[in-house]
């Protein structure tokens, strides 16, 4: 398996600001919103991330010369730190074994797109993460009816794994919620339009409505109606997370002028407005 050099093109001795240089061009290139591979645009933020600072990149180095075990350092020539394991076992100052949280390895983050049919019913799907071990795994999401853009799902011990005999960190999943072409979101309510004619908005008429859902829904539009009105239908909106209402539905009407009307439509008109 190649290392986090090899991903992202640069020689082992590469200075700091090469490295960051190459991390930028690849990852310009690779992420996902310019159709781009979201594991490798994830592989390259792992390994950009791994080696990124002088410290980083030095417990990096360690590991693969060494393995993930016990390194022995500067100030620690018996691989641990002998004063802490005093304060241990017989609770030194502040007690430092009664404060340390287990180690485990790092949490992972990754984007997920979502259409807005998916977030209005919620959906379970399948996805494929490549973690920092190189090692592939399935993820089962479970996305609930009504998530915002941008909700993040975490599911715990699916993260990274690349240091053995340690936990695996968690795996973050941010939603990327898609646009549609026929309803706007705003918040959890739904925005469309339908167009009427001119006579349709002096008279007044019914229109046909096809909601997110799939639905059908009939609407009354009142005589008179200017262009740009909204007619609302309640509970017609994006379901509201763990709760059992939904947003509303609002129709933008936009009213078509014809162009072509005959001489005697002409005179109606003109007889009607005199």
């Amino acid at each position: 398996m190649g290392t986090h050099y090899d991903t992202l093109g640069v020689s082992e001795s590469a200075s700091e600001q090469e490295i960051k240089k190459a991390f930028k061009k690849l990852a310009m290139q690779h992420h996902p919103d310019k159709g781009g591979d979201s594991g490798k645009f994830q592989q390259i933020n792992e390994a950009y991330d791994s080696i990124k600072t002088p410290e980083k990149r030095q417990q990096y180095d360690q590991m693969r010369k060494f393995g993930p075990g016990p390194q022995f350092q500067r100030g620690q020539p018996f691989g641990f730190d002998i004063f802490e394991q005093f304060e241990d076992m017989f609770g030194g100052p502040g007690a430092r074994w009664q404060q340390r949280r287990p180690r485990k390895n790092r949490d992972m983050s990754i984007t997920v797109p979502v259409t807005l049919e998916e977030a209005f019913h919620g959906i379970k799907k399948q996805i494929s993460v490549q973690l920092g071990s190189g090692r592939r795994q399935i993820v089962d999401l479970d996305i609930p009816a009504g998530v915002n853009n941008g909700m993040t799902l975490n599911y715990k011990g699916l993260g990274d794994d690349q240091l053995k005999g340690l936990a695996p960190g968690d795996l973050q999943v941010r939603l990327q919620i898609n646009r549609h072409p026929h309803f706007e979101r705003k918040g959890n309510d739904l925005y469309t339009a339908k167009q009427i004619n001119a006579f349709e908005a002096m008279m007044g008429t019914k229109i046909m409505v096809k909601t997110l859902s799939g639905k059908t829904v009939r609407a009354s539009v009142m005589p008179g109606t200017q262009p740009g009105t909204f007619i609302r239908l309640p509970n017609e909106g994006m379901p509201i997370v763990k709760a059992k209402n939904k947003g509303h539905l609002f129709i933008r009407i936009d009213i078509s002028i014809p162009s072509n009307l005959t001489q005697e439509q002409k005179d109606i008109i003109a007889k009607y407005f005199k």
